[in-house]
């Protein structure tokens, strides 16, 4: 299990392979990659 911190927000949350989840003021974001994502080198941002 990752987690992400905002240190603006101060918010602490899990990653989840499903869906981008992100910080109570926005500002942090992500979610896991898929295999799909790492063979294309992609990143979303």
């Amino acid at each position: 299990m990752k987690v992400l911190y905002c240190p603006k927000c101060r918010d602490l949350f899990k990653l989840t392979r499903k869906e981008l989840r992100e910080c109570k003021c926005g500002r942090v974001k992500g979610k896991y990659r898929t295999k799909r994502d790492r063979n294309r080198g992609t990143d979303e941002t």
